[in-house]
């Protein structure tokens, strides 16, 4: 693999994981002001935005990862073994995509959609909105976990 590739790989990566991280970040704190706010038309209706968000960025930023990070580890032959950053960039990809951004837009549109039928102040819509607010939580701490430990790369050849 050329040297222009390597480089144009790490860039996609990098620009699909700053997507990925931002549009969480955006859903975690829009939703979290959201509901700090008490008003549950606006918790409702930033629920419905965030739905957006998550469609735009997030995961096609979680696809852009894993596909250039994908191929950049197999293009220079790297194996988990010695470099166990890249087990850990796998894992937590495995993790957040699966457990958090693939699912992340249905859960939306089902809380809005009960919001819709029962009202906005339904304790169900709520707490489904609530959920997808803790979970996204969380798919932001491993994220961040994640790109400090594959930009320190700790077994790569200094």
């Amino acid at each position: 693999m050329s040297s222009s590739t390597q480089h144009l790989l790490v860039a996609t990566a990098a620009l699909g994981a700053v997507a990925w991280l931002v549009g969480v970040a955006v859903i975690t704190i829009g939703i979290a002001r959201a509901r700090n706010a008490g008003d549950p038309d606006a918790t409702v209706a930033r629920a419905r935005r965030m739905r957006t968000v998550t469609l735009a960025l997030t995961v096609p930023g979680a696809i852009l990862v894993a596909a250039a990070g994908g191929w950049y580890v197999l293009g220079r032959d790297l194996s988990i073994d010695p470099n166990w950053w890249i087990g850990t960039a796998l894992a937590t990809w495995l993790v957040t995509t699966f457990g958090s951004t693939f699912g992340r837009a249905r859960q939306l549109s089902l809380a809005a959609d009960r919001a819709g039928e029962h009202g906005t102040d339904d304790e169900d819509a709520q707490w489904r909105i609530r959920r997808v607010d803790l979970i996204a939580r969380g798919e932001l701490l491993l994220l961040v976990v994640a790109v400090v430990v594959v930009v320190l790369q700790p077994t790569a050849p200094l």
